[in-house]
């Protein structure tokens, strides 16, 4: 008996070929692309949605809610005004000139629109004219809303609400389960550790109670793990965490916990393999460049950082200018970036201005920020859902 996935593609199959017969027998013969607009009879979307509800993961159902909010700048913005008859479009920064709205904010709601939004403040905090245009972390959406001034993780600890606190030990508990659906743990097996001599050092940076470099220590024995951030995790991770999930690592001497943090210091030296996981995507340009500045004060020419973040694909083919390095485009007649096989990222993209005023990057971005560190990009590792990027030293 052929599977619910099988019975579906046959659905759709059989559905196209009847739409192609049918509209072969009309004066004009030809079938609608995406470009069309005129209703007509066939708009049959049953089965493809079957399907994409059987293939897709939970975790992308789950955060798939930003569609409606993002219809909502849109409106409120009067984009469609601004693009009426203008059928070849509109760049985006003659778009925010016109609308109003920050062009490098606008640019993503149209971008998760055309691949086709938690705080309902967000229109709100767009069009203020001294919060839209900033990207300071203090300024999202978020601190809009609760009127909190620093950012959401210090909001989890040190805000003295009830609701915060439960909010943040239910963060801590939900981003290994994230890891896990997200398969972003795939970076353990991405890059070729093993190819590191023996004994190499793996510094993993902002890591948390060390979610990957236990996975790490566990898959590569020989490996030295350094752990480091803020020290309330790294308590966490030294007297509860890794004591009970991987005591071998602390009895081998093979791990080290190491408060800092990495907006005002350096990590420790003399890693063959700096690991930001994660991290980038929490903070804006400015911050980003001052994460990577501090990791590469301390990066000898042979020691490698690595980068693991969701990556921002490109609509339009031969966008990019590392198309022989990058993550692969998909086949014609999909969008090159997937269009909705991706849409976690573009959800992601949306979270992260709404939660940090920051954002998921492209291939493009993640190199310029590297090179104004004085990094040099050497290559990307496809890692699943998300990529993994190696730098060294320029």
């Amino acid at each position: 008996m052929s599977s619910q996935l099988s019975q579906i593609v046959s659905l759709i199959t059989d559905a196209t070929k009847f739409v192609e017969e049918s509209f072969s027998k009309m004066i004009e013969h030809n079938v609608p692309s995406l470009d069309d607009t005129a209703p007509h009879p066939l708009d049959d979307q049953g089965a493809c949605a079957q399907l994409c509800a059987l293939v897709a993961r939970p975790n992308r159902t789950m955060i798939n809610i930003f569609e409606p909010a993002s219809i909502r700048v849109v409106v409120n913005f009067n984009i469609a005004d601004h693009l009426l008859n203008k059928p070849e479009g509109l760049h985006i920064s003659d778009l925010g000139a016109l609308s109003g709205a920050e062009p490098q904010k606008l640019v993503r709601i149209m971008r998760l629109l055309a691949k086709q939004t938690k705080q309902t403040k967000r229109h709100l905090c767009l069009k203020d004219p001294d919060w839209g245009h900033s990207y300071s972390p203090g300024h999202a959406p978020f601190n809009f809303w609760s009127k909190y001034p620093g950012s959401i993780f210090s909001w989890y600890e040190d805000s003295g609400s009830d609701i915060a606190a439960a909010k943040g030990a239910r963060f801590g508990m939900t981003m290994k389960a994230w890891d896990e659906s997200t398969e972003l743990w795939a970076v353990v097996n991405a890059f070729p550790w093993d190819s590191l001599r023996q004994g190499a050092t793996v510094c993993d940076v902002g890591g948390g109670t060390g979610v990957t470099s236990m996975q790490l220590a566990k898959e590569y024995p020989n490996l030295s793990i350094v752990l480091q951030d803020l020290p309330a995790l790294i308590e966490l991770a030294k007297n509860e965490i890794w004591p009970k999930s991987c005591p071998a690592a602390i009895e081998d001497g093979h791990v080290e916990f190491k408060a800092f943090d990495f907006l005002m210091e350096s990590p420790v030296k003399g890693c063959d393999v700096y690991l930001l996981k994660n991290v980038l995507h929490n903070w804006p340009d400015k911050e980003c460049k001052k994460i990577l500045q501090g990791v590469g004060n301390i990066m000898s020419a042979d020691s490698r950082l690595l980068i693991c973040d969701y990556i921002i694909q490109h609509a339009n083919r031969g966008k990019t200018a590392h198309k022989s390095i990058g993550a692969r485009p998909a086949p014609e007649p999909l969008l090159p970036n997937y269009g909705a096989g991706r849409m976690t990222q573009y959800n992601m993209d949306v979270e992260m201005m709404c939660v940090c005023n920051s954002q998921e990057r492209s291939l493009d971005h993640f190199v310029k920020l590297g090179k104004e560190a004085g990094l040099r990009f050497v290559r990307v590792w496809d890692a699943r859902e998300a990529s993994t990027f190696e730098f060294c030293m320029e």
